[in-house]
This record gives structure tokens, sequence and C-alpha cells, in this order.
């Protein structure tokens, strides 16, 4: 065989080496990639500086639900308290709607639920739209806030829970966002946002957890709203319930049996950059009782604290400010919330009365 020709052979070479340094590249390129991503996953870019654009804040108003005694030590995975971010965005929420159309927009929405009469006034924020066919329902909505509670009475029909064709999990979440969709009432972060499913069982008209959708009378539903950040979720005032919470049947004659709202849009366009407490000042404020405890089992007096991170407060009460908090997590189930927000930025003040 004849030898190649220098051209040839060097042509070869370049072709081998070339391959092999566009190999190199792509790897390296691709490593790059994911060390970038990692550190800025574990390392934020900070906010702008602070400007106080709202002046100073309202104190967030947590509910006034018994708060048990309780004693906090930590066992935080660096063996101190995480230190944060040291400032924040606060995002305005949006003005109640005008007297002059929130009645009429309270009407089309309950129209899209099935319910025609004209509603009887129980205050002046509050109405009630009543409907006896196909089931006893009423909708009780504080029309200057589009908050609202749905609920049926499906204990009057004594065949309700024989004719019980569950959906699945997916097909459930499909019903509620549907129905929400019809009213007008799905913004964005709430197709988005995080959903949480629970089986009910109905014991003596009162609907309790249970394990399986075997065991299971009513699939719940919980809608959460997308963080504002991938790494600043919004807590309600309980953890375990949703802006929106839905009951839905296995009958046919009435899907969803129940419905609670209480979504406030956020102006996300709208914002003002706060300086936050230290993460040490919060939890000093949790451990000496100034914090909100959310959730806790039962009968518990002592917790040890494992986790905190930065979230946003979701009232369900109105609010003028969507305000970030101290979420603190630890054993038996303990969630805890301390205001972010660093005095004096943050002074008692009025806030909106909640509805009557």
């Amino acid at each position: 065989m004849a030898s190649l020709t220098p051209t040839a052979y060097y042509a070869r070479l370049a072709i081998k080496y070339g391959g092999m340094a566009l190999i190199a590249l792509m790897v390296g390129r691709f490593t790059w990639g994911r060390v970038v991503a990692y550190w800025e996953a574990t390392h934020p870019k900070a906010p702008p500086p602070p400007d106080v654009a709202f002046g100073v804040l309202p104190n967030i108003r947590f509910p006034t639900k018994f708060q048990p005694a309780v004693s906090y030590s930590s066992e935080f995975p660096t063996g101190q308290v995480p230190t944060l971010i040291d400032r924040a965005a606060v995002y305005l929420v949006p003005a109640k709607k005008s007297p002059l159309l929130a009645l009429d927009e309270a009407k089309v929405v309950a129209k899209s639920f099935g319910f025609e009469a004209e509603p009887i006034q129980r205050s002046e924020e509050l109405y009630q739209f009543a409907k006896e066919s196909p089931l006893p329902a009423t909708v009780d909505m504080y029309i200057y806030w589009g908050v609202f509670i749905l609920s049926t009475d499906w204990s009057k029909d004594p065949d309700f829970l024989t004719t019980k064709r569950l959906p699945t999990e997916e097909q459930a979440i499909d019903e509620v966002k549907s129905t929400l969709k019809k009213a007008g009432l799905l913004d964005t972060d709430l197709i988005n946002g995080e959903v949480k499913i629970t089986y009910l069982k109905a014991v003596n008209g009162v609907y309790r957890e249970t394990v399986s959708l075997s065991e299971a009378d009513f699939i719940q539903v919980d809608l959460y709203r997308e963080g504002v950040t991938e790494t600043t979720p919004g807590y309600t005032p309980d953890p375990r319930q949703g802006l929106v919470r839905a009951v839905v049947s296995g009958n046919p004659k009435m899907r969803i049996v129940q419905l609670e709202y209480y979504y406030y849009p956020i102006d996300s366009n709208t914002a003002g950059i706060y300086p936050l407490k230290s993460t040490e000042q919060a939890w000093a404020e949790l451990q000496a009782g100034n914090g909100y405890i959310a959730q806790l089992d039962p009968d518990i007096s002592s917790v040890v604290v494992r986790r905190l991170n930065l979230g946003y407060y979701e009232s369900f009460q109105p609010q003028y400010y969507y305000q970030p908090i101290y979420v603190f997590r630890g054993d038996n189930n303990f969630v805890g919330y301390v205001e972010a927000v660093a005095p004096p930025t943050q002074l008692p003040t009025l806030t909106p009365e909640p509805p009557a």
C-alpha cells in the first residue's frame, strides 16, 4: 500500500485532534454551565439597594388564633442560624374594587357557578347567593375583594355518596382549574403554582382525612400561588391550605361541593426594596414568643427547629402589601413565621379591615 502523502497525513491528524478538541470543548462548556448554575443557585444575586418605595409598611396581621407556649432549640445543618439575603422586594396588592362595579362583577362570578337569583346583602361587603337545585348551595362573597366561600349541603341527598365515581388526581385538578377559568378567576400564578391533594371521607357530615383513594368520598385540591422567585414561595396562615381549596365529589349531580377562594392579585411590576432583619434577630423573636405558629402537632411544648428560609405571607384577609417573612420549620410538623422587614421601615399602622 502506498504511503500517505504529507497533505493527507496532516489532514487526518487535523480531523483527529480537531474532533477531540471539539468534544473537550462541548464537555467543558456543559461542565462550566453546571458550575455556574450551581453557584447562582447557592449564591443568589442580591436585589438592588433598598429604596423603601412605599414608606413605612403596616405590620403583617397574622390570625388571632390560640398560640401555644413553646420553647425552642435549634439544630440547623451548619450548627448556626443560616445567613440569608439582607433585602427583599415588597409588592403592591391592588386596592379593592370600585363599589360601582363590585356587585355586578360578583353576579357574573356567581352565575358561572349556577347561581341565577339576586343575592341577599348581609353587610356592606358581604353578599350571599343561594340556590336549591340540584342541591342546596350558597356562595358568601366579599364583593369588594372578590373572595368567597361556596358551600353545598350534599347531606340533604341521602343517596349522594352512594354514587361515587371519584376522578383521578389529575382529573380533579383539571376540573377545579376549569371551573375557575370559566369564572375568570384562574390567574397565571395559580396555573403554575403548587397543587396539593388530600383524600377525604365523610364522617357524620364532616370531612375527615383518609389515606387512600379507595377509602375516600371526596378529593380535596389546594392551589397555591407560584412563588415570586424560585426560592421565595408563599405561605398561607395554615400551610396545609392553599389560596384556593376545592372539595371534589364523585357524584355527577354536583362535582365541586365546596370552594374557598382567598386569592388576592399582586402587582409584580410595582415593588419596593426593603431591608430585612438579620436571621439572628428573627430567631430571637421566635424564641421570645413574638412569631406566629402556623402549624404544630397537638400537645407539644418544645420544638427543635431545623430549617429556615425566606418566603412571602399569603393572607386570607385583605392586605395592601405582599411582604416577606422568615419561615422556621422543625420537628412535630412545626412551621413558624416571623416578619422579615426590618424596623423602622415597618411600624404598627392601620391595615385594611378584614371583610365583615
